[in-house]
């Protein structure tokens, strides 16, 4: 059974408000993996799933409800894939970095405005990206949020 959400991802680029110290109390109410469907520009839908279609510019990623009194926090993640991609992209533009020891897992650090208790990270399948399993690893406020495995095919 796919759960299908309505989310409107608000355009917060350059509205990040700061957040406060390292040792707030952050809660995960709610974490779900899937893919997303450009509705219109201001409206995207989040289908829940564990698969990812190998289709390219195919979006998908996560959403997170958090439960907390932050205004903005800053999160990383950390993104393994089967094996190494073609590329990465263009990776310092999106705040993605490869890790030299495993060039299959690259960590992205952004900070993100909490929305209703929102915060959420999008993907796009790209040329050349692995099929198979992969796992995305969602941390802040010096915590695992969540832990997702879904395939690509």
């Amino acid at each position: 059974m796919q759960l299908r959400w309505l989310v409107l991802l608000p355009l917060l680029v350059g509205t990040v408000l700061p957040a406060r110290a390292a040792d707030a109390v952050v809660q995960v109410v709610r974490a779900a993996f899937g893919t997303f469907e450009v509705e219109s520009p201001r409206e995207i839908r989040f289908v829940e799933s564990a698969r990812v279609p190998l289709r390219v510019d195919q979006r998908y990623g996560w959403v997170i409800t958090l439960d907390t009194d932050l205004r903005a926090i800053r999160w990383r993640e950390e993104f393994t894939l089967p094996q190494a991609p073609a590329t990465w992209g263009p990776a310092e533009s999106a705040g993605t970095r490869p890790l030299a020891r495993d060039p299959a897992t690259a960590v992205t650090e952004r900070e993100a405005a909490i929305v209703d208790g929102l915060i959420y990270n999008m993907w796009s399948v790209a040329a050349g990206d692995p099929a198979g399993r992969h796992t995305l690893k969602v941390f802040a406020a010096d915590q695992l949020l969540a832990t997702f495995q879904f395939d690509l095919q």
